[in-house]
């Protein structure tokens, strides 16, 4: 069961953070700043945007249901829970900017 959570989890990281990075370095640069481009940028974000949001509660919900997996597997040591909160702040914060990315314009 660990690992089919495990690998949704992985799966929608994937997914939320390749995705967002593919528009905002791949795709969006190509666009230029006329009419028609900024209704093709926002047909696309307008698409995406309950993908990457759907993603995100489903990171957080897996991610939830891993740390509490791992608190049974490796118990209170102090470096490996650092090591996580470490990783939830930068995964927070990559959150927030693909919300901010994809808020209606």
């Amino acid at each position: 069961m660990f690992a089919i959570l495990h690998g949704i989890h992985l799966l929608a990281v994937i997914i939320a953070v390749g995705g967002t990075f593919a528009l905002r370095f791949v795709v969006f640069p190509r666009f230029e700043d006329t009419e028609r481009d900024i209704e093709i940028r926002k047909a696309i974000l307008k698409r995406w945007r309950p993908i990457v949001w759907g993603n995100i509660v489903l990171i957080l919900i897996t991610g939830l249901a891993n740390a509490h997996h791992a608190y049974m597997m490796v118990g209170p040591k102090p470096v490996y829970w650092m090591l996580f909160t470490a990783k939830f702040v930068g995964a927070l914060i990559l959150f927030g900017l693909a919300i901010l990315m994809t808020l209606p314009m």
